[in-house]
Parts: C-alpha cells; sequence; structure tokens
C-alpha cells in the first residue's frame, strides 16, 4: 500500500482486497472478497450510503 493523504487505503490484490485506515499505517487490515468489494461499489455508486438522502436535515 501507499500512504496518501486520504482516511482510507485499499489494496486490491488477486484473491482479495485489503482495507485500514491511512492514519495508522501499522493498524489492523479488514479483507474483503472480490464479490464483497463490487457490492460495496455499486452501493457507493447507487447512493446507498448517501446520508444526505436518507436523512432530511443534511
Amino acid at each position: 500500500m501507499v500512504p496518501n493523504e486520504t482516511c482510507v487505503e485499499v489494496e486490491i490484490r488477486d484473491d482479495d482486497v485489503l482495507v485500514r485506515h491511512s492514519a495508522d499505517p501499522q493498524g489492523p487490515l479488514i479483507g474483503y472478497s472480490h464479490d464483497e468489494w463490487a457490492a460495496f461499489i455499486a452501493g457507493v455508486k447507487d447512493g446507498e450510503f448517501d446520508l444526505a438522502a436518507r436523512v432530511p436535515h443534511l
């Protein structure tokens, strides 16, 4: 993984996808299958995690 100034670092590997908080480069990695990652990205693109659309006062 290459450190950067974002909050999350993602490494897409042959067998899985690893995610960690960039402020803690020695911290834990969370692993996802490619299918899980694809479902997450599809949800992001579809607005599934858009709080403004779900909470009227935002």
